[in-house]
């Protein structure tokens, strides 16, 4: 079971930091997650999810609360729309305030939200999401790091690196090296969950390549 932020602050403190040190603590964490988060394409930051598109509407319903960016959207059939990076060439192919509706073959992303084109004139939810995580928000005690069982305990050493080195304290050094352990073991373990496959099918979905 993943460590809560709250377990992460406390070893960060244990041993190390006084209990008035906790809010600094919190930001040195806060500041080792985005660092990890944002270290490689690591696979566990990619998911599916089932979606709803309604009759009559543009919006796509019940849409993951982690949804960072979407890399494939697939209708019942297992067809794929069309992603649409450009809002202008979107709207100007399916104005969603017009009334003329249709099975959706394209999709763009506005502010998080995703758009289907035409409007759609069916009800379904069996959809498929592809999409790629944002990083989860370290804040209230209970907030998990998305990062797989085990490996969250690097933000323990990469916390109590920060909090050394911003005191001058050499330790900082040894725990920062244990911090960058943990992630190099990482690289080797989820960086490619298909290992020894190759890509047989021009279509074929690659975590690396980016449909929005």
């Amino acid at each position: 079971m993943s460590l809560t932020f709250k377990q992460v602050v406390d070893e960060v403190l244990a041993d190390s930091f006084a209990e008035a040190k906790r809010s600094s603590a919190k930001s040195w964490v806060q500041a080792r997650h985005a660092l990890l988060w944002d270290h490689a394409d690591w696979t566990f930051k990619y998911g599916t999810d089932t979606i709803t598109v309604t009759a009559g509407s543009a919006a796509v319903g019940s849409v993951a609360a982690d949804l960072g960016s979407v890399i494939a959207l697939y209708n019942s059939d297992g067809e794929q729309l069309r992603a649409i990076r450009d809002h202008r060439e979107f709207y100007e192919s399916y104005n969603a305030n017009l009334s003329d509706t249709g099975e959706p073959e394209a999709f763009t992303v506005i502010g998080g939200q995703v758009i289907v084109g035409p409007v759609s004139s069916v009800t379904r939810s069996d959809w498929l999401m592809v999409y790629k995580k944002r990083k989860p928000t370290l804040s209230a005690d209970g907030d998990a790091t998305g990062i797989p069982d085990g490996y969250d305990v690097a933000l323990i050493h990469g916390g109590k690196a920060e909090g050394y080195k911003l005191s001058n304290i050499p330790l900082w050094q040894a725990f920062d090296q244990n911090y960058l352990y943990y992630i190099k073991v990482m690289e080797g373990q989820y960086l490619n969950e298909l290992d020894g496959a190759q890509d047989t099918f021009g279509g074929a979905y690659r975590p690396d390549v980016r449909s929005y």
